[in-house]
């Protein structure tokens, strides 16, 4: 669901595999709030029948093709401009604990599950670093998966409202990470895996 009641489709993957895990193994759960990186947009003839099954006049419908992948939503993010002004805070001793102002919202998708964490793959920004998440630095609870499995068990637990109230860490899940501060001396970039609630007053930052 889009803003001004407009809709979208997601494409299972983001290349030409068949073999593509379903959506719910890939993407949060129904009703949660995340950027999207507008494809394609494509306007078709549809044609309608009226109540007693008398065709009417084609109408036209537009489709607007979505993508969820890191290298789409990342697209034109500057996280080397964000990296270089941590380091100078770093340098200054200015404090970056529980301060949405020295973090930064970014795309992943989990490559792989080690023992003590996650690799995640940003889609190419950092200069093509993967980042890592440390367990420890995911925010609420959590099950771990290191299975690539391709059915539906085991999807996220919800509330009744759609919450997610665990999430899953498997290979193929995405979700929006934050760049922890002082990771951008490191190979591997250093992000947590936050809640809404932090997501939130990052988007209403003045400095976001």
């Amino acid at each position: 669901s889009l803003p001004t009641m407009l809709t979208g489709f997601v494409r299972r993957a983001d290349n030409e595999n068949d073999d593509a895990p379903p959506l719910t193994r890939i993407l949060p759960p129904v009703n949660t709030v995340m950027a999207f990186s507008i494809v394609s947009t494509t306007t078709q003839e549809v044609s309608k029948k009226d109540k007693a099954n008398n065709p009417n006049a084609p109408v036209k419908k537009r489709r607007i093709e979505l993508s969820p992948w890191p290298i789409h939503v990342n697209a034109g993010v500057n996280i080397e401009e964000f990296l270089k002004a941590d380091s100078v805070r770093d340098t200054f001793g200015e404090s970056t604990a529980n301060n949405t102002a020295s973090m930064m919202a970014v795309r992943g998708r989990i490559v792989s599950v080690e023992d003590h964490g996650c690799i995640v793959d940003l889609g190419g920004i950092a200069s093509g670093r993967q980042a890592f998440l440390k367990f420890e630095n995911v925010d609420g609870d959590h099950d771990v998966d290191d299975e690539d499995s391709d059915d539906d068990e085991g999807d996220d637990a919800v509330e009744t409202d759609g919450t997610a109230t665990k999430r899953l860490l498997h290979p193929g899940r995405i979700y929006d990470f934050c760049i922890l501060p002082s990771s951008g001396s490191q190979s591997i970039l250093q992000v947590s895996l936050p809640t809404q609630e932090t997501f939130t007053k990052l988007r209403s930052s003045p400095s976001m």
